[in-house]
Formats: C-alpha cells, sequence, structure tokens
C-alpha cells in the first residue's frame, strides 16, 4: 500500500511540475491560415507575442501571406487603393513578413513577435494580371495584448541578413530541418523566397525567367519569409533537402519600381551532406562554434 501511495505521489509531482514548466515556458501559440481562390479563414484575434504563423493552400493556384501593421492611420482601403495603381510599397507601410510561398507540401510558415494592434493580410500574387487582393484575398486580424507570459523566442541556427542587395548568409549549410532568423537592416523593404533548383538549372537561366516571357520557372518554391521593413524581423522554420537553392527578393525598389533581383538581389546556396564538408572546420572558420 506504501509503495502504491509513493508512486501516486510521483505521479502527481510529475504532473505538477509540468504545469508549473508550462507556467514558466509557455506553448507558443499558433495561427492557422487556409488559403483559397480568393480568400483567407483565419481568427480574427490573437494574443501578442510569438506566434507560429502558418498557410496552407487549399486553392489551385500560387498563393503566400503578407501581414502589413496597420497603424499611423493606414487603412485596408488605402492599401487596396494603392493596390490598385500598382503601389505595392509606400511610406505608411509597415510589413511584418508572413509565410512565403509554399513548396509542394502546400503549406508554408514563419514565426513572428506581434505587437499589439490592426494588421491586414494580403496576398500580391497574380490572376490573369489581377493581384489577388483586389480580388478579395484580404483579411484582417486584431492581436490583443497578452493575458499571460508568452512563450520564448524561438532559438534559430542561422542568421540571415537583408540588405540593399544582398543576402548575408552561409553560402553552405546542412540538409535537415532549420529555424533561420531573417532582419532587414535596409531602408529598402526586403522579402527571402527561398526556392529549389532543377537539376542542371543556373543562375542566368533564373534571370532570365525573371526577364523574359511568361513560362515555368527553373525552380520550385520551398518557402521563405514575405516583406519585411526595417528592423524586422522574422523566423523560418524550414527543411533543406541536400541540392542547389536560390535566395530571391522580388520586392519592387522604391526609386525605379524594378525588382530587387534585377538589382543583384540573389544568393546561391548549397545544402551538402556532412560527409561532403568538414563542417567544423567550415564553422570555425566563419567564426561560429
Amino acid at each position: 500500500m506504501k509503495r502504491l501511495t509513493g508512486m501516486l505521489a510521483g505521479v502527481l509531482l510529475l504532473g505538477c511540475a509540468a504545469k508549473a514548466e508550462e507556467r514558466v515556458n509557455p506553448p507558443m501559440r499558433e495561427l492557422l491560415v487556409k488559403a483559397e481562390e480568393f480568400s483567407f479563414t483565419s481568427l480574427d484575434t490573437i494574443e501578442s507575442g510569438f506566434i507560429r504563423l502558418r498557410m496552407e493552400n487549399n486553392g489551385g493556384e500560387l498563393h503566400h501571406l503578407q501581414l502589413i501593421k496597420l497603424e499611423n492611420g493606414l487603412t485596408k482601403e488605402q492599401v487596396l487603393e494603392h493596390a490598385r495603381r500598382d503601389v505595392l510599397v509606400f511610406p505608411d507601410l509597415k510589413f511584418v513578413g508572413g509565410p512565403s510561398v509554399p513548396g509542394s507540401s502546400g503549406a508554408s510558415e514563419v514565426i513572428l513577435d506581434l505587437a499589439p494592434g490592426h494588421y491586414l493580410m494580403v496576398c500580391y500574387m497574380t490572376h490573369e494580371k489581377v493581384r489577388h487582393l483586389l480580388m478579395g484575398m484580404t483579411r484582417e486580424l486584431t492581436v490583443v495584448p497578452a493575458r499571460g507570459p508568452g512563450s520564448a523566442p524561438p532559438v534559430e541556427d542561422e542568421r540571415m541578413m537583408l540588405r540593399s542587395y544582398s543576402f548575408e548568409i552561409d553560402s553552405v549549410l546542412k540538409p535537415g530541418g532549420h529555424i533561420f532568423r531573417v532582419e532587414n537592416e535596409s531602408e529598402e523593404p526586403h522579402e527571402v523566397d527561398i526556392v529549389r533548383m532543377n537539376d542542371g538549372a543556373s543562375a542566368e537561366q533564373v534571370m532570365a525567367w525573371v526577364s523574359g516571357p511568361p513560362g515555368p520557372p527553373p525552380f520550385d518554391p520551398v518557402g521563405g519569409t514575405m516583406v519585411l521593413s526595417k528592423g524586422q524581423a522574422s523566423f523560418v522554420p524550414i527543411t533543406l533537402a541536400a541540392g542547389q537553392y536560390m535566395l530571391l527578393c522580388f520586392v519592387p525598389d522604391t526609386r525605379d519600381g524594378k525588382p530587387h533581383v534585377v538589382h543583384g538581389m540573389t544568393r546561391m546556396i548549397t545544402v551538402q551532406e556532412e560527409s561532403a564538408v568538414d563542417w567544423n572546420a567550415a564553422r570555425q572558420q566563419r567564426g561560429k562554434p
């Protein structure tokens, strides 16, 4: 009987410890957004703090989710009015990221630290030259102050800095799961689309696709983060198989309207098996522990 009582006490202690751990380190809040032609479906309200924002594409066309913070009097109607004139970047916009075009899984996600306020989800992809947000693909989101402690920030294993017009990140990565911390240091807004190159495809073929007639691209999207304004950061959980990848920024420049890829904002990344690289020597050379 004493043994049974001791076992029950142990179970109760473990349960109390688990609940205490949840209070100290609560699980990260999650916001699932389902995309289709031409709408987003999700909750309307969520508490502030670190949020795992996941977009599932249930439609037949490519979609992404750009999150804009509506502040300083900016309204949804003003965003749409600028979009009707094909003005996607203007001074009052505060871009805070969002899931990029997903890969074959049909889902893409980022982790964002959202402050209380009003936000707008939009999709800038086009259907017969009409942008999806002008076809109704928008949704407003209210972030309210958290009622309790939020989750701890995610722990990244790679950092990516966005500058005009470059990506600063290691050019060789291990295959498998990663969490990139992406931050924009530039006055220009920037994004990163991570794409896996088709076998034998080159950077020159990508640029020819960017500037040439419409047709299938020489790559497949695998994720990334949508546009970030200066000082904004986004965490990108992503799984990369061995192969060649390219980082791309398609944000129109505020000076000439051309996408940043035309200004050279691209970078090739190699994902290699561990046996192909002396990782310890490579990380020491880059000053990493």
